[in-house]
């Protein structure tokens, strides 16, 4: 089983990525590559509370044709209580988005464009003021489709309890808007695509295995349809 650190514990400096088994990739879809850390499998990395005061997990609308579509969840990173992950995430994208960096992992050629975690949306004039944001996979078993990233949940009365949110409606339901969360995650690849094509890029992929959610008072529960659309509608994200 892995440790689980805090993110002030996990080093980025010895936090790499290594070339995928060669006896595997007849069989992958995607060029990816496989996380270590020190050399060893990874840690699960505990973040800190976050309200979700905006994204979250997306619940159906024009944007996701399927279901698998919204198989994540986007952490708002706005004021003081978010500030040491915005830091740790600018930490990985500054290690991986570094010119000698790619070019150890992807070749000398390579003129792949790295796609941050850390993302800075375009706020649009007289609209609500967009976050910065990180977006986090959901784990699921293949080719069932059925969410295994654990979920636990705080009701406001206190008491706490693990829940059953095997499809993304029910993660939806146990992490509502303005839900207080805290996502335990771990590096699940680097993906990049082939150095022919024209806009090749590349970026590093996070799962989340399991989520604390500290669910809101009954009144606020009305609020989780406010804007939904809009929060993801400039999802310019990774192909991955």
């Amino acid at each position: 089983m892995s440790s689980v650190v805090k993110v002030s514990e996990f080093d980025v400096d010895q936090f790499n990525f290594e070339p995928f088994p060669e006896k595997y990739k007849r069989n992958c879809i995607q060029s990816i590559m496989l996380p270590s850390y020190k050399g060893e499998r990874c840690p699960i990395i505990q973040l800190p509370w976050i309200e979700i005061s905006q994204y979250g997990v997306p619940t159906k609308n024009e944007f996701f044709k399927e279901d698998t579509q919204r198989y994540f969840i986007k952490l708002p990173l706005a004021g003081a209580k978010s500030e040491e992950l915005r830091e740790w995430l600018e930490t990985i994208d500054k290690k991986f988005g570094n010119s000698a960096v790619r070019k150890k992992l992807l070749g000398d050629k390579s003129k792949h464009t790295y796609q941050p975690l850390l993302r800075t949306p375009v706020s649009e004039e007289g609209g609500s003021e967009k976050m910065p944001y990180v977006k986090f996979k959901l784990q699921s078993l293949y080719p069932s489709n059925e969410i295994t990233t654990g979920v636990v949940v705080q009701e406001a009365s206190g008491e706490i309890r693990a829940v059953e949110a095997s499809s993304i409606d029910d993660v939806v339901k146990y992490v509502p808007f303005k839900s207080k969360v805290r996502c335990f995650i771990t590096p699940s690849k680097l993906w990049y695509h082939p150095s022919s094509n024209v806009d090749a890029s590349y970026g590093v992929v996070f799962k989340c295995v399991k989520i604390f959610s500290k669910l809101p008072e009954r009144n606020s529960l009305p609020l989780q349809i406010e804007d939904v659309a809009a929060q993801f509608a400039e999802s310019g994200d990774e192909s991955e």
